[in-house]
């Protein structure tokens, strides 16, 4: 169902191969994975099945949403691969509710889009139309890589994060390509503004778990443009006291906003080291 494969010299398929890699560099997870087009939706659903995942799936977005809730899934799939303007914007609606799903979701959760119009806020990662096997599970791979040196930043030292930023960008370039890697931090730098706007709401409004919760998803960001220099901010100001926090939402206001033209800086940086020389 995933499409021929391209034989290995010892007559494995490359299918094959991946989902070996994949099954050694992955633990299992639960999915969800929600596609108006039921071939589509019964591809990525077998893909990952086959990768050793547990993969719920429908083409209902409010299914989609109740699976959601009751199964507790790590990775939410969004396929809007059909074309059709109506699927397109079910995903759309089942995004927007999603968000507000996560933002009280003690699990961390990914999101993922595979197709087009499918708008970038809190997405983790987006993948092009009739994506293969092979790049979907390179893809998911990478998404919870991710999430792993995340779960292990706070007892990193700055010059690891500096090493994992590195090499997690090259990770997408070499699996996904540069054009890839270069959407991918547009998309982060973009989020990074978001969240930023979202903490001084957070900073106004004197609430500690919302400031450090906002400044932990600057966090994460930031190694993804490999600004070591923001996320390391983020994470001393996230180890203040209440009253710390408190006393200085003037001072992390301004220290976060005026870090970001450098966070820009060193993410073209970043990019072009990896060979891609388009402004970000």
């Amino acid at each position: 169902m995933s499409g021929p494969t391209r034989p290995a010299p010892n007559g494995i398929t490359t299918l094959q191969t991946s989902i070996a890699r994949h099954r050694r560099d992955v633990q299992p997870i639960a999915g969800v994975v929600l596609s108006p087009g039921s071939a589509e939706r019964h591809r990525i659903q077998e893909i990952l099945r086959r990768a050793g995942h547990t993969i719920f799936s429908t083409g209902d977005s409010e299914d989609a949403l109740d699976l959601y809730a009751d199964e507790q899934p790590t990775l939410f799939m969004i396929v809007a691969d059909e074309g059709q303007d109506a699927d397109v914007q079910d995903a759309v609606d089942a995004l927007k509710q999603l968000r507000v799903l996560r933002a009280g979701w003690r699990k961390e959760v990914k999101i993922m889009v595979i197709g087009d119009g499918v708008p970038g806020e809190f997405v983790d990662l987006r993948l092009g139309p009739g994506v293969t096997a092979e790049a979907l599970l390179t893809s998911v791979e990478t998404l919870f890589r991710r999430s792993r040196e995340s779960a292990t930043m706070h007892t990193e030292t700055q010059g690891s994060d500096v090493q994992a930023s590195h090499e997690h960008l090259a990770d997408i370039a070499a699996s996904l390509g540069v054009d890839f890697a270069a959407e991918y931090v547009r998309c982060s730098l973009s989020d990074i503004q978001r969240q930023a706007r979202m903490l001084e709401v957070e900073l106004f409004r004197k609430n500690p778990s919302a400031i450090r919760s906002s400044l932990h998803a600057i966090q994460g960001l930031a190694l993804n443009v490999d600004a070591t220099e923001l996320n390391t901010s983020c994470r001393e100001w996230r180890a203040k006291t209440d009253d710390e926090l408190l006393h200085s939402t003037v001072l992390i206001a301004q220290s976060i906003w005026n870090m970001l033209p450098s966070a820009r800086e060193r993410a073209k940086q970043a990019l072009s080291k990896l060979g891609h020389g388009v402004d970000v």
